[in-house]
Formats: C-alpha cells, sequence, structure tokens
C-alpha cells in the first residue's frame, strides 16, 4: 500500500499530548529521490517530498539544519517527510495519470498514552535518526487492524455534497467521489532497539507499540520510545470524477 519515510530531528512542542505541523502549500519537490533507502541515487519510484528546503539527494543531520524554509510549519522542525506518489489507472485506456496533491499536509507528533495524557517515558529523536514505516511492495490491505497503536496505512474518502465519508485500510472502494479530499494517512513506529539505521534492512532497528509507556515497547526494542508520529497527506481526485464505478478501485 505504499511506504512513508521521515528523516527527523527535536523541535519544540506545543502544550498538550500532541503537537501537530501543518503544511498550505503544495509538495517542495517531486522527484525519484530517497535520501534514506538510496542516498545519491535515482530512486526506483516517485516521491511527493515536503518539509524543509534543505532536502537533498544524500542527507545527514547537518545538511536539513541548512534548511532556511519549510512546507511545514513552525520552520523550527527542519525535517523532511516523504511518500510514494499515487497514479490512477483508467479503466479506459489503461494510462496511468498521477494524482494531484490538494495544498495541505499535516504532521502529527503524539506523545499522549491511551488517556491523552502525557506520557512520561517518551523522549526526544537523537540526531541523524531516521526511520520508513509501510512496504513498497504492497498492493492490498494485508489485515492491520485501525487503533492507536496500529501500523495500517489508512485512507480516508471525505464525501459531502451528497456522498459519503469512506474509510479503509488499504485502497477503499463504494464511492464514486471525495469532494472533500481523499488522504492517505499512516503511524510511524515508535519503540526502538537502540541500534542505528541499517539500509540493508530498514525496518529492523523499529517497533510499533503494544500498549502505553515503557513497557508497551515489545523486547528488544524497548530502548527508547520516541513519539509517535502520524502524518496526513491529502489528494485530489476530482479530476477523476465520473471515470470508475463504486466497484472499482482505480487508485
Amino acid at each position: 500500500v505504499g511506504m512513508l519515510l521521515a528523516t527527523a530531528v527535536p523541535v519544540v512542542a506545543q502544550q498538550g499530548a500532541y503537537f501537530v505541523l501543518e503544511g498550505g502549500g503544495m509538495p517542495l519537490v517531486l522527484e525519484r529521490r530517497d535520501p534514506i533507502l538510496s542516498p545519491g541515487q535515482v530512486s526506483n519510484h516517485v516521491h511527493s517530498i515536503v518539509g524543509g528546503n534543505g532536502f537533498a539527494a544524500t542527507m545527514d543531520f547537518a545538511q536539513a539544519q541548512t534548511a532556511t524554509c519549510s512546507t511545514v510549519s513552525p520552520i523550527a522542525d527542519k525535517s523532511n517527510y516523504w511518500m510514494p506518489n499515487l497514479y490512477f489507472h483508467d479503466p479506459n485506456n489503461g494510462s496511468f495519470i498521477r494524482v494531484p496533491e490538494q495544498p495541505y499536509h499535516k504532521i502529527y507528533y503524539k506523545y499522549g498514552n491511551g488517556e491523552n495524557e502525557y506520557d512520561t517515558d517518551i523522549e526526544e529523536f537523537p540526531q541523524e535518526f531516521r526511520m520508513i514505516a509501510g512496504n513498497m511492495l504492497y498492493r492490498e490491505d494485508k489485515g492491520d487492524i485501525m487503533g492507536p497503536y496500529g501500523s495500517e496505512l489508512g485512507w480516508f474518502c471525505h464525501g459531502g455534497n451528497g456522498y459519503p465519508d469512506v474509510t479503509a485500510v488499504g485502497f477503499p472502494t463504494g464511492f464514486t467521489a471525495c469532494p472533500n479530499g481523499f488522504a492517505a494517512a499512516i503511524t510511524m513506529p515508535s519503540c526502538w532497539s537502540g541500534e542505528d539505521f541499517n539500509i540493508s534492512n530498514p525496518s529492523a532497528h523499529m517497533a510499533y507499540p503494544i500498549a502505553d509507556g515503557i513497557q508497551g515497547c515489545p523486547a528488544p526494542y524497548n530502548v527508547k520510545r520516541f513519539p509517535q508520529i502520524f502524518v496526513e497527506y491529502w489528494l485530489n481526485i476530482n479530476t477523476f470524477d465520473g471515470l470508475y464505478t463504486a466497484q472499482d478501485q482505480p487508485f
């Protein structure tokens, strides 16, 4: 169903059990770049990249800190976040058309527990930290369950004007238009083994929690627990209205 990646650095949080970085503009860039999995190389697919303008084909903490502006606010977060582009597969002629973004994206840093209260076990990310979520080879729902600690990739068709809201793990069906936006949402893992990122096994150092607190992190991923990052990418599928039925899944 997709992959989202982040090179995260500490930022100053607002009061409460989470804070939100909001982007009111289009992506920083659309490129076949992935400085986590394909540093200095051309990636095997196109990414929609948001965050600081320090983004580069090869990145470290110092490079990220060169950012002078960002697609998210506040710009104290000079991190970058990216996900593969979504495409519409035209059932009439078989062509693939890139789905355009809406000028809107949100990155949540959650540091609360199940009661939405501050979790004192949560620590900040170290410099040079990087992680991925998802699997770029997935093409269907793998049965993950939506929940506060879920590892699922959720898709949301925001209806209105007589059209229903539709939510699903994996690409949903049952709609013919999403007047208020089609949103991808993914939760990043937050339990750390203390090991460095390993490009040959990029998910090995992180795991999803199963309960609140550091005790909710399965061993050996209970060295530290970080804020849980939840990202929403909003997409505009209005161009494709009338080109598919509620039984189709053309995305």
